[in-house]
C-alpha cells in the first residue's frame, strides 16, 4: 500500500442532501486503487455475516462514490471486517 489512513471521515452530497460517515481504513494501493474497510461488532455466526453486511450498502455506496469523484477512479473495493465473528465480506457494488 501507498498511504494507509485509519478513520478517515467523508463528506458529500446525494440528492441534495449532505452526509457525514467514516471509513474505518482507507488504503490507497501503489497501482492507484483504494481500498474502503468498514468495522461491525456482530459476533453471530459468520455464515449469516453476508447478511449482516448488507446493513454497510448504503454507507459503503457513499463512500466510494465520494471517494471517486475526489480521486477520479473507478477502482475502489469496499469491504466490513467483522472484528468479533473474524470474518470480511466484501460489498460488490
Amino acid at each position: 500500500p501507498k498511504k494507509i489512513t485509519h478513520r478517515l471521515p467523508i463528506r458529500g452530497h446525494h440528492q441534495r442532501r449532505l452526509f457525514e460517515l467514516d471509513v474505518d481504513f482507507f488504503i490507497e494501493n501503489t497501482e492507484g486503487s483504494i481500498v474502503l474497510i468498514f468495522h461491525d461488532n456482530f459476533a453471530g455466526d459468520v455464515r449469516k455475516a453476508k447478511s449482516e453486511a448488507s446493513k454497510h450498502l448504503t454507507k459503503s455506496y457513499l463512500a466510494r462514490k465520494t471517494v471517486a469523484e475526489i480521486y477520479k477512479t473507478d477502482r475502489i473495493q469496499a469491504f466490513v471486517h467483522f472484528i468479533l465473528a473474524g470474518a470480511v465480506v466484501e460489498i460488490d457494488f
